[in-house]
């Protein structure tokens, strides 16, 4: 009777152990599987609303928001250049009075004189449709070769003017089509725009300075001899024109001559095309 107690009393003492012991199991168990679950929607919950992820901003000039819808004016200058445009980019001026402001990107709507079909008056215009320059194409020559010539809106201010030119190659065996821009109030200021390999572009004073303008997808990238990004003209979207955008510290007037001076010379290689067919 007393063996019988015993073990009585030994089953009272191992069933409640047991009990707890699947208990502890069954929480252990629950509790990995709930946090498997949760590691697997961490991701998902870092792509919702809760958690974004930021990009690094691109060194390139993005489609800005904060364009401005007209040319800068001198008074709006920067007192000082920033970092972004390399040293030597900064003596590439046209027209000092143009040069976009820090912190602030120009956005243009420029003729595709490439398409032109006769001598024109054509304008620049802002992002709201206001005249900012007034460009006179000449797809003849005038006489003292004179192909372009841009101004002011009334026609008062001449920003800059573009001949025609002939660049010789190295052996001096053949010449090339090109365009000689310089600014009317100072002469100093000249610059030489003349086709590369590839349809590409390149500008370049006495100095040896230069900036190219590479051909991406009908549209232009104008980059400076340290690879930095100018400015750029976009694939044309419509057939009269192209949206230009001119990034801080940049001449605005340089970048507009050099885009429509593209097209005087490929309206000239077109014509050129033309009669020999």
């Amino acid at each position: 009777m007393a063996l019988s107690l015993r073990a009585g009393e030994w089953a009272g003492l191992l069933i409640p152990l047991l009990v707890i012991g699947l208990l502890v199991v069954a929480g252990y168990v629950y509790f990995m599987l709930d946090r498997s679950k949760a590691l697997r929607a961490a991701p998902n919950r870092a792509n919702g609303t809760g958690l974004t992820s930021r990009r690094t901003p691109a060194p390139s000039l993005p489609p800005s928001v904060r364009a401005v819808p007209s040319m800068p004016r001198p008074s709006q200058r920067p007192s000082a250049p920033s970092s972004s445009v390399t040293r030597s980019s900064r003596n590439l001026f046209l027209c000092p009075e143009l040069i976009v402001p820090d912190k602030v990107e120009c956005t243009l709507n420029v003729p595709r004189l490439a398409l032109v079909q006769s001598n024109s008056r054509l304008n620049v215009t802002d992002t709201k449709g206001g005249s900012v320059f007034r460009v006179d194409f000449s797809r003849v020559p005038e006489r003292d070769g004179t192909r372009l010539v841009m101004r002011s809106p009334t026609g008062d201010v001449t920003f800059g003017t573009a001949s025609d030119s002939r660049v010789t190659d190295r052996q001096g065996s053949s010449a090339q089509a090109a365009l000689t821009i310089i600014n009317p109030k100072d002469p100093s200021r000249q610059y030489l725009l003349q086709q590369k390999s590839g349809g590409d572009f390149q500008v370049s004073n006495s100095t040896g300075q230069f900036l190219r303008f590479l051909s991406v997808s009908g549209g232009y990238n104008a980059i400076d001899d340290q690879d930095q990004l100018l400015a750029f003209a976009d694939p044309p979207q419509r057939e009269a024109d192209q949206v230009a955008r001119c990034g801080p510290l940049v001449d605005a007037g340089l970048m507009v001559m050099c885009f429509l001076g593209i097209g005087v010379l490929l309206n000239d290689q077109s014509q050129s095309t033309s009669r020999c067919r």
